[in-house]
């Protein structure tokens, strides 16, 4: 575990690297909370709903949420956010729940470089 202050020493690190590669990252959120109630923490929805609130712009429905966990597949369901699951290890075989997803890359390399494939619209 990390305190806050390394969090977001990892985030500025992150967000320099991401500005070399020319892309952008308008802001950073995060879940400070470590009970599984908590609003802002997974599948719940709270971050996103605060980010639509600072950025109302945003379209869920144009959205992917890329991510490796079931919690970021059913975060992205609530929202009807396009999901992409990366299924390291086969772990696409363990999801008890059957929570679907919209594409499966086995990793983010892999949806990095598919990604010009995905319906985009």
């Amino acid at each position: 575990m990390f305190s806050e202050e390394q969090l977001h020493e990892i985030h500025e690190k992150m967000l320099i690297e991401v500005q070399k590669s020319s892309g952008r990252i308008d802001r950073v959120y995060f879940c400070p909370d470590i009970d599984d109630i908590s609003d802002c923490r997974k599948p719940n929805t709270g971050m996103a709903l605060e980010a639509k609130r600072d950025f109302p712009e945003i379209d869920f429905s144009k959205v992917f949420i890329v991510g490796d966990s079931l919690s970021d597949m059913e975060f992205g369901k609530k929202l009807e956010m396009k999901r992409v699951y990366i299924s390291r290890n086969n772990n696409i075989l363990m999801n008890p729940l059957n929570i679907d997803f919209d594409y499966n890359f086995s990793s983010l390399k892999d949806f990095a470089e598919g990604c010009k494939n995905l319906i985009l619209d």
